[in-house]
């Protein structure tokens, strides 16, 4: 349409007219008010589109368009200002986004089931939620979900509508194939989309076309096969392509939250088991079926999982117990009662085994029996007496340390652990020194004693995860798990030799011995066993000819490492005094205002003789040596001095992020600290975003929502980084008071070639607005990954598609070109 100054419509074209409800001409000399009116201002001639005059830099608005027959429909203004002989003329291009909005009505409906199926909402109450919405927003007669049974039925889970009430008149069945007219079986056997058009029952609407009412039924579909349909039967005439192909998008989401749904109750379920008792546990259902069991099952009864899993739980009778002992358990569990009792078994491998068994019913809604969780504790003296004679044959009856057998056993365990997690080990020999001399001056009675005492120090020395053994008369080993690298190995070493060389008082005479140790590490120098055992003992006897109290490890080339290590350690303490650091800036672009929302801080290392330090390099030993907290503390006040600058220069005001380490993270005052600087440079909380990987928020959930919400409190924006890499419990990151999750850049560096990774971002980026956070990608390195995160509905990117990380005085050119700069 073209509007005068004076709000006459001067022309309309044939989609204008039809738009508003009006013949060819009719919209001419009329008013836009008409059409287009103010609600707060009626009297306005130009209607709605004053405000669009009034704003010279936005030519777009939303209104609420009013047709001919007085109905309302929500509209779209593009206005372009023309200049003409007569004055200024303003086109508007308008198109109905009802379309839209019923898109973002589902994805509202969408989001709020997701929400009521982490709060354990049971089928018939999502679904009840899910069909009166889309009578609200569809106005259809019937609308209703039901699930596909095993026995070929389809069980109505809910029904909304005015045709609901006493639906189904007949029970459904999907498997019936001589059904004449089946469109609920059509749709579940081929899993495709079904319509049946009621020729006999046409509508004809205010334009005189006519429209013949639909039956839509829309499959289910899971990864797990057909969960169910949804049947929608349409209100005045055919639902349009547009509307069914997001009635199938939104079909899909509906059987992605049943499969949730049904998987939360089976962890519900197992939760019930392991409850009830520590010791071997299974799950059946009403008729004595194995649905689920634990390992202590499988170690008691010999049973693997795929050898039980829907077998009757008889393959365990041994033939000991009578008809009349059966039928009595029998009868108690069936009554809802609690069985106690014994019961002897046969294992896998034919011997017997007796357990105090107890089972419980477990009822479901309606308070009808549908599973029984049984708690099986060996009490056989068979067992006993194995355990006895197995504890003789791994323990040192000295000084209760696994002895040698044991230590053997115990690192071929440790090393596949390590080596299916592709984690490090090391193993270390210590071997006593003048061990000999006690011996001989005080007696064999006295080195006894001294090696208790060595044996409960060293014990009470090495973490929970490390295993300390007693391998030989005056040798002992420590296999340490989980190596973090080869300074958490001299560091056990040097603690090793430190504890061994503290005196012990024996009959009023102060002891005094010393050791040296070998060390070897898997998988580096070896992935055999029994080679890394020699290998230590190698090691150790280089210690032995060496010096005294002294420790080595197998290969030159490790401690040449260590050593490294240590210097860099020496160097980094002067680099904090000697100011040695630098931040550097990554920008984060938000995808919908296409400006510049923030930046990351990035320390760098410039050493005076390697040049610049990797970050990967000094920030693991910034942590193990605590020189993090005032390194962090250094970057915490230097990027907020970098704000206060880029302000006094009149830059726009953005935000900065701040990564947190696990060290940082768990400091007591850590949020009175920080608050306590944005004081001091006067910065709002809000403008500062830290930043936490998931696998530092997932070391003591509860603590860490503890601290998130002091920090949270403050005002301070806070984001998950690398999300995706690690594990994160849903029910705690609902729970988290965070604003972000950063999407790590393994997932965004091949999306375009790689379909899974594309996948993963798009889900993490629902999941992340289903919980109501923004989502940030970094990698972002090309064009086209900007433009598939863009489509996915990414929030903020970061990467060098927009920038590398740049030195503090490049950031107020960068920005300004920024504001021209159309990505």
């Amino acid at each position: 349409m073209e509007i005068a100054g004076d709000g006459v419509i001067v022309s309309a074209n044939t989609a204008a007219h039809r738009l508003f409800g009006y013949d060819n001409g009719e919209l001419l000399s009329r008013q836009v008010r008409v059409v287009l009116p103010d609600t707060g201002a009626p009297d306005t001639p130009l209607g709605v589109l004053a405000k669009l005059i009034a704003a010279p830099n936005d030519n777009t608005a939303e209104a609420v368009g009013l047709r001919k027959n007085d109905t309302e429909f929500p509209v779209e203004i593009v206005m372009t200002k023309v200049a003409a002989k007569d004055g200024d003329v303003f086109v508007c291009q308008m198109r109905d986004i009802s379309r839209r909005q019923l898109s973002e009505s589902m994805d509202a409906v969408l989001h709020t089931t997701l929400r009521r199926v982490l709060r354990g909402q049971t089928h018939e109450q999502f679904c009840a939620y899910i069909c009166d919405k889309i009578v609200d927003l569809l106005g259809c007669p019937l609308v209703w979900i039901g699930t596909k049974e095993n026995d070929g039925r389809i069980r109505v889970c809910a029904a909304s509508g005015k045709l609901s009430a006493g639906f189904p008149q007949k029970p459904i069945r999907w498997d019936d194939l001589t059904e004449t007219f089946g469109p609920t079986g059509y749709a579940v056997r081929t899993k495709q989309t079904c319509i049946v058009e009621l020729e006999g029952d046409k509508i004809i609407d205010s334009d005189g076309r006519a429209h013949t009412r639909q039956i839509i039924v829309f499959p289910l579909l899971s990864h797990n096969g057909i969960e169910g349909v949804l049947e929608i039967h349409s209100r005045l005439g055919r639902l349009d392509q547009g509307t069914i192909q997001r009635l199938e998008s939104f079909s899909l989401r509906i059987a992605m939250a049943m499969q949730i749904a049904a998987d939360q109750q089976s962890l519900r379920l197992q939760r019930a088991a392991m409850a009830s008792a520590a010791n071997a546990i299974f799950i059946t259902d009403a008729e004595g079926n194995i649905l689920w069991i634990n390992k202590a099952f499988s170690r008691l009864s010999g049973y693997r999982e795929d050898e039980v899993l829907n077998h009757r739980i008889s393959i365990l009778k041994s033939g000991v117990q009578n008809d009349a002992f059966y039928k009595e358990m029998w009868d108690t569990i069936n009554s809802g009662k609690v069985w106690r009792g014994e019961l002897v078994e046969r294992h896998k491998f034919g011997s017997l085994y007796t357990v105090e068994q107890t089972i419980t019913p477990i009822m479901d809604g309606n308070t009808r029996l549908s599973h029984f969780v049984a708690v099986h504790d060996d009490v056989t003296a068979r067992k006993n007496a194995e355990g006895r004679i197995m504890h003789l044959a791994n323990y040192d009856q000295l000084t209760g340390l696994p002895n040698r057998r044991l230590f053997h056993d115990q690192l071929t365990v440790i090393m596949r652990r390590a080596k299916s997690r592709g984690t490090k080990v090391a193993l270390i020999f210590a071997d006593l020194t003048n061990f000999n001399r006690i011996n001989d001056t005080l007696g064999h009675s006295a080195g006894d004693k001294l090696l208790k005492v060595i044996a409960e120090r060293l014990s009470k020395m090495v973490s929970p995860k490390d295993f300390v053994a007693r391998i030989g008369g005056d040798e002992f080993a420590i296999i340490s798990e989980d190596l973090t690298g080869m300074e958490a190995a001299a560091m056990l070493a040097r603690n090793m030799i430190e504890t061994i060389l503290s005196p012990v008082m024996l009959e009023n005479n102060e002891i005094n011995v010393g050791a040296c140790v070998g060390i070897s590490i898997y998988p580096d120098d070896d992935e055999d066993p029994d080679k890394l055992v020699n290998f230590a003992d190698m090691a150790l006897h280089t210690a032995v000819r060496s010096a005294p109290n002294s420790y080595f490890f197998f290969s030159q080339e490790m401690n040449e490492e260590t050593e490294d290590r240590l210097a860099l350690e020496r160097d980094l303490r002067k680099a904090l005094i000697q100011n040695e650091f630098a931040l550097f800036f990554q920008p984060q672009l938000d995808l919908k205002t296409g400006k510049i929302k923030a930046f990351e801080a990035l320390i760098r290392w410039f050493h005076p003789t390697r040049g610049m330090v990797s970050p990967m390099r000094f920030i693991p030993i910034a942590e193990d040596t605590g020189l993090i907290i005032p390194l962090g503390d250094w970057v915490l006040k230097e990027a907020l001095r970098y704000l206060n600058v880029w302000d006094d220069m009149g830059l726009p005001k953005i935000s900065v992020a701040v990564n947190l380490s696990a060290v940082q993270f768990q400091q007591e005052d850590l949020a009175a600290g920080i608050e306590k600087v944005l004081l001091e440079k006067n910065i709002a909380p809000e403008r500062l975003e830290l930043e936490l990987t998931e696998s530092v928020v997932m070391q003591d959930a509860r603590k860490a929502d503890n601290i998130l919400s002091r920090l949270s409190r403050v005002g301070i924006k806070l984001a998950i980084d690398d999300f995706g890499t690690g594990y994160s419990s849903l029910s705690y990151l609902k729970r988290f008071e965070v604003d972000r999750l950063k999407i790590d850049q393994s997932f965004v560096r091949d999306m375009t070639n790689n379909y899974d990774d594309a996948e993963i971002a798009h889900a993490i980026i629902n999941l992340g607005h289903t919980l109501g956070l923004e989502i940030v990608s970094e990698g972002v390195e090309t064009k086209e990954q900007l433009e598939l995160l863009r489509q996915q509905g990414c929030d903020i990117i970061q990467g060098y598609f927009i920038s590398k990380p740049m030195p503090a005085d490049e950031v107020p050119a960068f920005l300004k070109k920024a504001e021209t700069t159309v990505y």
